[in-house]
């Protein structure tokens, strides 16, 4: 700061113009201390370069010489230097790591060529006190303004780690409801209705028909059973019927079961078609000769002759099973049911009560595959045994056909709660990624610039 010529100066600061930067920065520090300092920037158009710098220097409580690379060749320097250590009021500091001059090496030099612009740096800490014992003043601690830096420090780290700890949880976070399209083939598939839907497109012909879970069922109108199960046959020796169940309308809620392991029969294509709700009453058309077993207390085998018949069935409140062992070489139309939830494709094993234990769950996924079209993933691989389940689930169902006593169907719609043993399974971080790809791309980029920034600032003042 420039002074009057007959004001003394608090410091006088020698150094080679290539240092100019690294002296202003010792300025500033010691005018926050509130000394009055002099350097060649402060000379006075007009004036004798060398008579003012010699009278600056003569009125200098203190001279602080900087040695660098460049100042300890230079002739200015060196003269200041021995100007201030005739007074015995030299300070000498190390800017680089190099040999003070001859006639200077017995003063012990500050070292400051790691010094990073603060007065809490040890050797600028002691730089301080030694220039405030020549002038008789104790430096003063460090300003606000750098008490701030450290404020803003520890309130700027976790505004810089809260965005990037969110996108790692966005990475790994699976998205709990999305679209999916799936083919699967298992051999047991679970749903339940979410509207009156019909099963089937056409009757289902098939060789044997036993129905357990009735209240009641009606061969004729004067034929009447009040028993629990029945089963038909399509054959009575050389002569053969013809039995076919009618389409069955079940109402908004039933829960439908359809299980490639039937306990019926035995052997070749035999299903289990189990219903559970308010399901409604049964049709069976029957035509020609056809095998009526009644197995109860008092058991009933009879054939009877048919002429267009229809059995009509009363299903008790409950599970109604249907056992259906079916003409070879012919497979059901089922219909595609529109609005189905809890598609499911598990099996539970009672085991014996008193054990403490749960009933096992195991899958019944023999292969398929499985795609998620609104975030353009690629088709994923179902295993076999695969334990993919859906808490809730949303969407068209089909069952496409029955191969090797196995079960095809086909899935579109949106899940819930979906969970998938070795599926890579989408997450929020995917969803943003297709459906909003420029936005993310901008806060990305924003974050890089104001985290680059933050680094910079903290490298040059709060390092």
């Amino acid at each position: 700061m420039p002074v009057g010529d007959s004001a003394r100066t608090d410091v006088f600061i020698s150094y080679a113009r290539q240092d100019r930067e690294r002296a202003e920065a010792l300025v500033r520090v010691f005018e926050q201390q509130g000394w009055s300092v002099w350097w060649d920037r402060d000379l006075t158009p007009g004036n004798s370069y060398r008579k003012e710098i010699g009278g600056r220097l003569a009125a200098a409580r203190c001279v602080l010489v900087l040695w660098s690379r460049r100042s300890v060749d230079s002739g200015w320097v060196t003269d200041e230097a021995s100007a201030g250590l005739a007074r015995n009021a030299l300070v000498p500091a190390l800017l680089d790591d190099v040999p003070q001059p001859l006639g200077f090496q017995q003063i012990q030099a500050v070292r400051l060529t790691d010094w990073d612009g603060t007065t809490s740096h040890p050797e600028a800490a002691h730089l301080l006190r030694t220039i405030g014992d020549i002038l008789g003043r104790s430096p003063v601690p460090e300003p606000a303004p750098n008490g701030r830096v450290t404020w803003r420090r520890w309130i700027t780290l976790p505004a810089l780690a809260v965005p990037l700890l969110t996108a790692v949880a966005l990475r790994v976070a699976p998205l709990p409801g999305m679209e999916i399209s799936a083919d699967i083939r298992a051999t047991r598939v679970g749903f339940t209705l979410r509207s009156e839907q019909a099963l089937f497109t056409t009757p289902v012909a098939v060789e044997s028909l036993s129905i357990s879970g009735l209240r009641e069922f009606r061969l004729t109108p004067t034929r009447r059973y009040d028993e629990p199960m029945m089963l038909l046959a399509a054959h009575q020796g050389t002569r053969r019927g013809t039995i076919a169940l009618d389409v069955p309308i079940l109402p908004a809620g039933t829960r439908v079961t359809l299980d490639s392991a039937g306990s019926f029969a035995g052997f070749g294509t035999s299903y289990r078609l189990s219903l559970e709700g308010s399901v409604p009453e049964l049709g069976v058309s029957l035509n020609g000769p056809v095998q009526l077993i009644v197995p109860s207390s008092d058991p009933v085998s009879t054939t009877h002759e048919a002429h267009h018949d229809r059995l009509v069935a009363h299903p008790e409140s409950g599970v109604i099973d249907l056992d259906l062992f079916l003409v070879a070489g012919s497979v059901p139309s089922f219909a595609t049911m529109d609005s189905v939830e809890a598609l499911d494709f598990t099996r539970s094993y009672k085991i014996r009560e008193g054990e403490g234990r749960d009933d096992p769950i195991v899958s019944t996924i023999v292969l398929g595959s499985i795609s998620f079209p609104s975030l353009g993933r690629d088709t994923q691989t179902l295993a076999a045994g695969e334990a993919l389940a859906f808490s809730h689930s949303s969407g068209k169902l089909r069952v496409v056909g029955l191969p090797g006593n196995q079960i095809a169907v086909t899935f579109k719609g949106s899940v819930v709660g979906f969970r998938g043993g070795t599926l890579d399974r989408p997450s929020y971080f995917d969803f943003l990624a297709r459906r909003h790809p420029v936005s993310l791309g901008a806060v990305a980029a924003l974050y890089a610039i104001a985290a680059g920034a933050v680094a910079l600032r903290w490298k040059k003042k709060v390092r």
